[in-house]
């Protein structure tokens, strides 16, 4: 177990507390064995001469390191088994920390079960066992599922939608975070504040009784610096207002997924323009969706001095590990990495200073205004600015406005991506042929299976025919036939005519079908304003120009502040365009 390993297990913690649970509890399973933060010290180290209780620490240590090996390796019997006993090592450490309250040994593995006895929360549990019993994730897979997956599993669990004894998913986040995971993190940050404050204090980890790895100064520090950081993350998740609620619900969600069974030009539901609706309010600028809750303002805007004393931490132990690479402190025999310029260092210390000299800039950049390289471009950063923007983020965005969401399934009225021809275009380039597949759907829909209803396609060749799924979920096929601008479907007598929008007949009497010139032409939904509202482009045509320059983003696409807040001062909307146009 080396700091990197440690790292990751509280960034992992971070990132499990933006996740959804499905109870109500806020607290931990053992809260109440964390420790008072002034209750100890470690100026210098105390043994624990009682020989029984010294093993106990020993073990209780070891298995709460293995708890944070089980995790970041994905090993599930390793997982299981500590989990089992991760709840009793602290009550181990606060009695021996009663009888030796400066006993390094003890805060040491104080610091390291709180973390790991977070995922004995209630609720964290039933975050695991969501991932754990979907038989489309392997257990332990939390730590590495993509966005899709993840998103999908939450789907499935039902953990959106309110329960009728439970509160929000946002508020159970919350609460859990506010109860548990920053208390937590407090007093694990106090204890090994003072493990890596008494410098000559080291923790050997052993193999069968041999040394493997000896954690020193160096790592205390770096992985102080990362608790801190993993307190930033979690502030800034319990500060946010992430309540997206519809009714005091997030059902609306559900019915967003309709999408998929829609085909163009069909009516939009009202159920689904309910959630398109949602949406759009969100993203308004007066939403309180974003907004940094009044009660954590105090804590969101200290952020950059908390980033600060982690950026400090991780230097002092970087600090260190190159004096241990020059010779003049501890030993690197044991060490989780070897610092030197010999064929057996893993890093130099002239990559070490480096890493140190960018630490300091970021440092500074965290409390004013900061010139940074990035590709070919210099651009002044304070990035301290972004705590102080507490009213929400949609003042930032360009100004756009959304098109009515009852049109958000048609194909925009511009003559301009059409074209009238002899033959319906192949696939889904023809209107036409829409219209055929939403007339179809609409009188046939119980020939099909719901959940594929959606799931058409079609060719021109002498007849038009498209594929569905029958009400058994086997692939049937249609055909129909056209003739001018009627049509039939096989098996049925009637007679139905395309509306005057996709066909017409020429001077000659034949008939014209409306055909697409692409078939990447979506629905127009987004529009781009001037700072008086009107429209300087439409995002369905942005998508469809060939070699957009940002010489012409910078003429229809206008941010009313582009220094967000102050975050960037150098920039203006020119400047910004600039700034994206180099990557």
């Amino acid at each position: 177990m080396n700091s990197i390993k440690l790292f990751g297990v509280v960034t992992f913690f971070s990132l499990l507390f933006t996740a959804c649970s499905n109870s109500s509890s806020g607290s931990s399973s053992s809260d109440d064995n964390n420790p008072p933060a002034t209750n100890y010290s470690a100026s210098s180290c105390q043994a624990i001469d009682n020989a029984t209780l010294a093993t106990e620490v020993s073990e209780a240590t070891t298995q709460s390191l293995n708890f944070v090996y089980a995790i970041t390796e994905q090993d599930g019997d390793a997982y299981t088994s500590a989990k089992a006993y991760s709840a009793s090592a602290k009550a181990t450490f606060a009695k021996a920390l009663a009888s030796y309250p400066n006993s390094c040994d003890a805060q040491f593995g104080y610091a390291v079960s709180l973390i790991a006895d977070l995922v004995n929360n209630e609720d964290v549990s039933l975050i695991y066992n969501t991932f754990a019993d979907s038989s489309d994730n392997a257990k332990l897979s939390l730590v590495n599922i993509s966005t899709n997956e993840y998103s999908t599993v939450l789907l499935k669990s039902a953990a959106l939608a309110k329960k009728a004894n439970s509160s929000l998913i946002t508020d159970r986040v919350q609460s859990v975070i506010a109860n548990a995971a920053l208390p937590a993190l407090d007093s694990a940050i106090v204890l090994l504040k003072n493990v890596r404050d008494a410098k000559d204090y080291t923790y050997t980890i052993t193999d069968d009784g041999d040394t493997s790895l000896v954690l020193d100064h160096g790592e205390f520090s770096m992985t102080l610096g990362a608790l801190r950081v993993a307190k930033a993350v979690l502030t800034i998740v319990s500060s946010l207002n992430l309540d997206a609620s519809e009714d005091n619900s997030y059902n609306w969600l559900y019915n967003a997924f309709e999408t998929e069974d829609l085909l163009m030009g069909e009516a939009i539901p009202d159920s689904l323009k309910a959630s398109f609706n949602k949406v759009v309010s969100l993203l308004d600028k007066d939403s309180p969706f974003l907004t940094i809750k009044s009660a954590w303002k105090t804590n969101y805007t200290a952020i950059p001095d908390l980033l600060d004393s982690a950026i400090s931490n991780v230097q002092d132990g970087l600090n260190y590990k190159i004096e241990e690479g020059q010779g003049l402190v501890g030993d690197q025999e044991y060490a989780p990495y070897v610092v030197g310029s010999g064929e057996k260092a893993d890093v130099s210390v002239s990559d070490l200073q480096k890493a140190v000299d960018s630490l300091s800039t970021i440092k500074k950049a965290l409390h004013e205004a900061v010139a940074f390289t990035i590709g070919n471009q210099t651009v002044t950063v304070n990035l301290g600015k972004f705590f102080s923007i507490t009213n929400g983020f949609q003042d930032y965005f360009p100004y756009h406005k959304f098109t009515n969401v009852s049109t958000w399934n048609s194909f925009p009225d511009d003559e301009s991506i059409y074209t009238w021809e002899s033959d319906i275009s192949e696939d889904s380039l023809s209107v036409a042929a829409q219209e055929i597949l939403v007339n179809w759907k609409k009188i046939y829909s119980g020939n099909s299976t719901n959940s594929s209803i959606g799931n058409y396609y079609y060719i021109w060749n002498s007849n038009l025919y498209f594929y569905y799924y029958d009400s058994t979920g086997d692939e049937s096929k249609m055909n129909v036939t056209v003739s001018g601008c009627n049509y039939t479907y096989e098996g049925d007598s009637t007679v139905y005519t395309l509306s005057s929008d996709v066909c017409k007949t020429d001077v000659e009497g034949s008939a014209l079908y409306k055909n697409l010139t692409s078939e990447d032409i979506m629905p127009d939904i987004l529009q781009f304003t001037d700072e008086k509202g009107n429209v300087t482009a439409k995002y369905y045509k942005l998508e469809m120009m060939d070699n957009v320059t940002t010489d012409y983003l910078k003429t229809v696409i206008i941010f009313p502040d582009p220094t967000f807040g102050g975050i960037f001062p150098d920039f203006d909307n020119s400047k910004l365009w600039d700034f994206i146009g180099s990557f």
